[in-house]
């Protein structure tokens, strides 16, 4: 199977999935949840980088002799999947800021209302730390695994 094939159906399933994720409503939920929008970033980044790699296996073998324009795609690629993985993180430390902005200091516990807001915010600092970490580090996976099959196939080639 040649690159250009095994992105096609790597992006399928991504597709699928995508389309699975909306559809149990889990896309909406880290909508909702994701304050910092941080997941709607690296979302576009895999968006764009999983066309800058369908383009780049389908160029391998076309420019057999052009390196330097392989190279530059290569190393865009590389940079947005470590972008995506970077970003989740600092959606953690985003979503720890939400977590500790409030002033607990001043909390009663003995007032309910008072406890389920801070309940609230617990939950929302929470949300943003894990669903950024998530996304993150599945789209920098997923990136990654595009980028090991063009270079692959890029060294069959020149062997």
């Amino acid at each position: 199977m040649n690159a250009f094939k095994r992105w096609a159906a790597l992006a399928s399933l991504m597709l699928l999935a995508s389309w699975y994720l909306v559809d149990t409503g889990v896309v909406e939920e880290i909508m909702c949840t994701d304050v910092s929008k941080l997941s709607i970033v690296i979302a576009v980044l895999l968006a764009v980088g999983t066309l800058l790699m369908g383009y780049s296996s389908y160029r391998v073998g076309v420019n057999a002799g052009q390196s330097h324009n392989r190279d530059i795609r290569l190393y865009m690629g590389w940079f947005m999947a470590e972008a995506m993985m970077v970003l989740g993180l600092a959606g953690t430390v985003v979503g720890f800021i939400v977590l500790f902005q409030g002033n607990f200091a001043d909390v009663s516990f003995d007032d309910p209302e008072t406890v389920q807001e801070v309940i609230i915010a617990i939950a929302s600092g929470m949300g943003v730390a894990l669903y950024t970490t998530i996304v993150g580090i599945f789209s920098s996976l997923l990136m990654k695994i595009m980028l090991v099959n063009v270079e692959v196939s890029e060294e069959e080639q020149d062997n």
